[in-house]
């Protein structure tokens, strides 16, 4: 928000730089600058020269990763962060990373397993439930031709972002899953009425026998 701390911040680094370059916090420090900056190249070069500098840095590994799906190379993103949790096990944030990464892989039961594992850590944190939630209608639900299944996977997503509403986030985040619930509904209302009027469609007439000549 103060362009001018950042400035000062960028001198003290550069400061730094020119005592030890190799320094892994410092790498990591530039990284964050980067980003604050929205120069996202740059924050990532960054991030990974930390990694480099020290491979055992868990918050360089992280921060890298998660930046990197943003890129949507979900490759490297899965490296990094499944790297993170190897070091980390307990890290809330490189479960989620990791869940998402392997969503782009089109892993959805990876990704499942993951978000769950983040949930297990801390209940309390609502990314694992909106993550789940979106898995769910996004990529499990409105994927299903079984359109009894379909339902059942959309109402999970319902209850998820139900629950996400309920905890600590932002007002934004919120109004979000409450659009989410209320176009689930309007979904799953949908898809009973196209179920219900196959149900009531006559039967198809039966196949007049075949003439002898």
């Amino acid at each position: 928000a103060n362009k001018n701390r950042l400035d000062l911040a960028k001198l003290l680094l550069d400061e730094a730089k020119s005592r030890n370059e190799k320094y892994a916090p410092l790498q990591n420090a530039y990284g964050l600058l980067y980003m604050h900056r929205a120069s996202l190249n740059q924050a990532l070069q960054s991030f990974t020269a930390a990694v480099d500098a020290d491979p055992k840095f868990v918050e360089a590994r992280i921060n890298a990763g998660l930046l990197t799906l943003g890129f949507r190379k979900y490759d490297v993103a899965k490296e990094m962060l499944g790297k993170a949790i190897e070091l980390a096990p307990k890290n809330y944030d490189a479960y989620i990373g990791l869940g998402i990464a392997l969503r782009g892989l089109k892993d959805l039961d990876g990704a499942e397993a993951q978000y769950k594992k983040a949930r297990d850590i801390d209940p309390k944190r609502g990314d694992a439930y909106y993550n789940l939630a979106v898995l769910y209608k996004d990529f499990r639900a409105s994927k299903n031709t079984d359109l009894a299944a379909s339902i059942a996977t959309y109402k999970q997503a319902r209850d998820l972002f139900q629950q996400f509403t309920s905890m600590q986030a932002e007002p934004a985040e919120k109004a979000e899953a409450k659009e989410q619930v209320a176009l689930i509904d309007k979904t799953v209302t949908q898809i009973q009425a196209f179920m219900k009027a196959q149900a009531n469609q006559p039967p198809p007439p039966a196949a007049e026998p075949a003439k002898n000549n």
